[in-house]
């Protein structure tokens, strides 16, 4: 037993003697039992002190806790945010056309589908199914019972949401020397939504959009808005409003007006989360700060920098990458997975051959109506809240630079005069002529005629004009200015930092260590000296060391007594003959000549047969 415990004594005594551990030595070695059972007391306290502070920054530093700061940087001109435009009425004057003659499915035929599914499913006594059909008698349900292209055929067009855009020009930021020109969009792209059918995305071309201080859009929803700008001789069937008699929706989908959104440049746009309403007959002023976020310092695969990131694909437009857009994009892969139908609230990548067999969640035939009820069912249970938590911690990063806007909104009432807004459109459209074609004469005299005072006065009394005025009051009902204006050219930059640091963590770390038990990287090394020693005794138990010979200790011993007589016959002899009183100083010069004696003859079979542990 003795055996067995003395290695467990060797190691416990040996972390005692060398440990810069507080209260471990005082515990060891303190004569009081009192006084023992206190620094054991401190001992354990302090270790689970100790284990706790531990995890709880291990926690911290894992939830990446963020400081914040806020800087203003002044004079600093950013691009001009993207504007995504919708109407809430999708229903454009092409629409009434195509129901009439029966190229589309309008949306009195959809609705009278449901009744018919509704009664079929009372009589068979499903009322749960019946209820769910006529929840669905909606404008997003009537978008997926149609194709894409009849979807695009019945929404408005760019020109027809837009009839007329002026911008507020600086090149160096100064406001006392802008200027006002006409809008000068990039390509403009458009992208589904089952609210509104078919919204347009707006960009000013980058090399001037940062000194555009303000961008003013005339919104239109009114029908035969070219012939608006263009012609005066409309008439009432003209403007004969598509969404009149031949749809039914429940009241949720009866407003008027438009929705706006501002965004990055590029990125793809959040009309559920983001957008203003504007309604008719306004002047909305949406005022905005861009605000520049800068996440610093963060670990790799926290965040991505922008050129690392894939671009987002939705049907055939192309956006930067965003982590919304990516979530979404991702949450209707899910679900296409899950259900076996496309999702139309979410963004669609370019579709495989699989996701083209796939409906819309939402798709409606009168033949499979179980088919409608299960695919809902499917997406009602799916647990989303889910689904985008394991999303957005595996598929998207986040960005580390990216920008947002705050934004505020206000509106006045706005009655616009049809002949005011029809002659700025001439003009505008004249002065594109000549700058285009400066040596057209034609494009000459007819800017030189609108240009003229006495054509100016007369404008408001001409014949046409006089007719336009019986439906101005009409088409003003359709109509709403938007101006989207800078505060200033100040850039708010928000700079992300995490709490705690690589480096703060290894500091605090040691604060707690210090506070407590005195833990530090020494305790370390001593632990490493504690395996070294350890390592050497078991070695040396387990017969790896070289043995002694037995003859070594009496040799030695022998060869000591020879030399002690040598130094002691070395005496005078007197003394050897000499009395008792002077044997005492005879051995103790014996003693005095011994070591001398010793050193200058050399011992080589003594060290040699020594072991190395001896000598040391």
């Amino acid at each position: 037993m003795s055996k067995t415990l003395a290695f467990p004594k060797f190691l416990v005594s040996t972390f005692i003697e060398n440990t810069t551990i507080r209260g471990i030595k005082k515990c060891y070695t303190t004569k009081y039992s009192a006084l023992r059972l206190l620094w054991l007391l401190y001992l354990i306290s302090m270790t689970v002190l100790l284990g706790y502070g531990t995890c709880d920054l291990f926690n911290e530093f894992f939830e990446y806790h963020k400081s914040y700061q806020i800087e203003k940087r002044l004079n600093d001109p950013t691009p001009f945010p993207s504007l995504t435009i919708c109407s809430m009425s999708p229903f454009s004057a092409r629409a009434l056309k195509l129901w009439r003659e029966g190229r589309i499915a309008s949306p009195a035929e959809f609705s009278r589908q449901l009744r018919r599914g509704m009664g079929d499913f009372l009589r068979d006594g499903r009322y749960k199914e019946a209820a769910s059909l006529f929840h669905s008698d909606k404008v997003s349900t009537y978008f997926q019972f149609i194709n894409e292209s009849s979807a695009k055929q019945l929404a408005y067009s760019f020109n027809d949401l837009m009839p007329f855009c002026i911008m507020r020009h600086s090149a160096n930021g100064n406001p006392s020397v802008a200027h006002e020109e006409d809008c000068e969009f990039q390509e403009s792209s458009s992208f589904h939504h089952p609210d509104f059918f078919f919204c347009h995305d707006l960009e000013l071309l980058q090399p001037d959009s940062s000194y555009v201080s303000s961008l003013s859009i005339l919104l239109s929803n009114a029908h035969q808005n070219e012939m608006l700008m263009h012609d005066f001789n409309l008439t009432e069937s003209d403007l004969e409003d598509s969404s009149s008699e031949d749809y039914a929706f429940n009241v949720f989908n009866e407003a008027s007006g438009f929705r706006i959104v501002l965004h990055e440049p590029g990125t793809y746009p959040l009309i559920d989360t983001q957008s203003f309403s504007v309604q008719m007959q306004t002047s909305t002023l949406i005022k905005y700060r861009p605000v520049k976020v800068e996440k610093q310092n963060y670990p790799e695969g926290e965040c991505s920098e922008a050129s690392q990131l894939p671009i987002i694909q939705d049907d055939d437009s192309k956006y930067l990458y965003t982590f919304d857009a990516c979530l979404s994009s991702h949450i209707g892969q899910l679900i296409t997975e899950k259900c076996n139908c496309t999702s139309t609230y979410h963004v669609r990548p370019l579709a495989s051959d699989a996701q083209e067999k796939a409906p819309y969640c939402g798709f409606y035939s009168a033949e499979h109506p179980m088919d409608f009820i299960r695919r809902l069912n499917c997406v009602r249970n799916l647990n989303l809240s889910e689904l985008t938590n394991s999303v957005s911690q595996t598929e998207c990063p986040k960005r580390c630079s990216f920008f947002h806007y705050e934004s505020q909104l206000s509106a006045a009432d706005w009655f616009p005069r049809l002949w005011q807004i029809h002659w700025m459109s001439d003009i505008s459209s004249a002065l594109n002529a000549i700058t285009e074609r400066p040596v057209s004469r034609k494009a000459v005299e007819k800017l030189e005629q609108l240009l003229s005072f006495s054509q100016l006065e007369l404008i408001a009394t001409a014949p046409q004009v006089t007719r336009l005025h019986r439906l101005e009051k009409r088409l003003s009902k359709k109509m709403a200015l938007v101006t989207v204006s800078r505060f200033d050219y100040t850039t708010q930059v928000n700079r992300e930092t995490l709490q705690i640091s690589l480096s703060a963590l290894l500091s605090r770390l040691g604060g707690m260590g210090g506070l407590t038990l005195g833990v530090t990287v020494t305790t370390a090394f001593e632990l490493l000296e504690l395996l070294y020693l350890s390592s050497k005794r078991l070695l040396r138990s387990c017969g790896f060391t070289a043995k002694q010979p037995a003859a070594a200790g009496a040799g030695a011993t022998e060869e000591a007594d020879e030399n002690f007589a040598r130094a002691l016959g070395s005496l005078p002899r007197s003394r050897q003959n000499g009395d008792f009183r002077t044997a005492a100083n005879d051995i103790e010069d014996a003693e005095t000549q011994l070591p001398l004696l010793i050193l200058s003859k050399p011992l080589p079979s003594f060290y040699d047969n020594c072991p190395t542990e001896c000598v040391r």
